[in-house]
């Protein structure tokens, strides 16, 4: 099957494809992208699937009606009590409603925007019984390997000094990194193997 031609041929019949790239693959980006262009459709980035059901809904009301999709995106902000939706879903509106895309850009001061899919936050069920992470990993169906690491965002960590920090907006989901980022947390390369007890916070 030539896929060029199907979307033409879609593109001819008047139907235009949401190409949604989920988890933001570079080596399959240029796929979608041309989807989209060929049957004059969107592009969108879906980094995490804890975000699929909102970008499912906004299609949907896309399909039929703009004033829908603002409804629903008022919706989801007042869901959230007034925090910021999360990139992934901020864009899908931009783009639905055809906004100007909110981009996440390099911050000041060596902050910068970790790439989407990079990292998977995953939400906990506050009613969950308690068990290991790595069980919660398995239940959520992913592999649990040695290297890969897992950590709650409610608990303290140790980490050596010689480790990545990135810091998690728990409001947006967006992530940073960077020199300063390790200067926030008083995180300092004086000492690379040394061990620091970093506690949660309402960045992280």
């Amino acid at each position: 099957i030539d896929w060029r031609k199907e979307a033409q041929k879609l593109k001819d019949m008047d139907i235009r494809v949401y190409a949604v790239h989920a988890l933001g693959r570079n080596d399959s980006r240029n796929f979608y992208q041309s989807l989209a262009s060929i049957t004059n459709g969107t592009y969108l980035k879906l980094p995490e699937f804890d975000s699929i059901v909102d970008f499912l809904c906004g299609i949907c009301y896309g399909q039929n009606d703009r004033s829908q999709v603002e409804a629903y995106e008022k919706e989801l902000r007042a869901r959230r009590g007034g925090r910021e939706l999360a990139p992934a879903v901020r864009e899908l509106f931009d783009k639905l409603l055809g906004r100007e895309v909110t981009a996440i850009v390099e911050k000041e001061g060596g902050i910068k925007a970790v790439p989407k899919g990079r990292f998977h936050t995953i939400d906990i069920d506050a009613s969950i019984r308690k068990i290991s992470i790595k069980e919660f990993v398995k239940e959520k169906g992913l592999e649990f390997k040695t290297g890969r690491g897992f950590y709650q965002f409610t608990k303290a960590e140790n980490i050596s000094m010689k480790k990545e920090i990135v810091l998690v907006n728990k409001g947006t989901g967006e992530m940073y990194t960077g020199e300063s980022a390790r200067l926030l947390l008083g995180v300092s390369d004086d000492d690379t193997y040394a061990m620091k007890k970093i506690e949660p916070s309402d960045f992280m």
